[in-house]
């Protein structure tokens, strides 16, 4: 459903807001810890694609608003939602959602 809500022509945006809401609906339905168990499920690609010593492992680091690789516009761009919701809170991070899908809905295509 959270694809069919929010569209975005920006891959980290376009998977990685329903991945959050996945985890967010995990979270409400069996616990914070279980849906922090299932974000850590996906975390072992991304440490291996992205690793914090600099490392270099073969792979083409992405940043986040160009990734092409499902590691870095899924499961990084959940991470990331997930610690500004912990920062900013659930309300902020919602308003904030409805504005860049009102903004891309109506002509918006470029960050």
């Amino acid at each position: 459903m959270s694809h069919l809500y929010f569209r975005s022509p920006y891959a980290w945006l376009q998977e990685g807001v329903p991945s959050l809401m996945g985890s967010l609906w995990m979270e409400q339905n069996r616990g914070r810890d279980v849906a922090i168990q299932q974000m850590d499920n996906t975390r072992g690609a991304l440490s291996l694609a992205e690793p914090g010593d600099g490392a270099s492992t073969g792979m083409d680091h992405q940043a986040l608003l160009v990734a092409r690789d499902p590691v870095y516009y899924r499961t990084k761009a959940t991470y990331v939602f997930w610690m500004l919701r912990d920062l900013a809170g659930d309300d902020a991070l919602a308003r904030a959602f409805a504005r860049v899908s009102a903004w891309i809905r109506y002509g918006g295509d470029r960050l």
